[in-house]
């Protein structure tokens, strides 16, 4: 009996740990979200220089929650958004805003990748 009970108090941990994680998951994907639509409605309205400062904003941000994020997310997928977000700014710098909006979609397209791949269902559990 002291095992079925040791067994179900560990059980009752990964699932705790693995809601708490999905709820971090969640608001660090909006936020970035947020903040990278941010900037890409400031290089819309033609404001180059508040994009760059939100990108780099987002760069900041990305890089504090990327440490806590290899923890349960893939380490390929966390990589190639910080290389894709590490290219906005400097592509703002030069103008080049074409380039800029292939990057701004691909770091979209990575962050609902990253959820995606992350969503308990029955394929990522087994």
């Amino acid at each position: 009996m002291k095992r079925v009970m040791i067994s179900i108090v560990i059980l009752l941990c990964v699932v705790g740990l693995c809601t708490a994680s999905q709820f971090y998951l969640n608001h660090t994907k909006e936020k970035a979200v947020s903040m990278v639509e941010t900037a890409f409605d400031s290089v819309n309205r033609g404001d180059l220089r508040t994009a760059r400062t939100q990108i780099l904003e987002f760069t900041e941000y990305w890089d504090r929650e990327e440490k806590y994020l290899t923890i349960f997310v893939r380490h390929n997928q966390i990589e190639e958004l910080s290389v894709v977000a590490a290219t906005m700014e400097p592509l703002l710098a030069c103008g080049n805003i074409a380039d800029y909006y292939v990057a701004n979609a691909r770091v979209m397209k990575l962050l609902e990748m990253i959820m995606e791949s992350e969503r308990p269902t029955l394929s990522t559990v087994l």
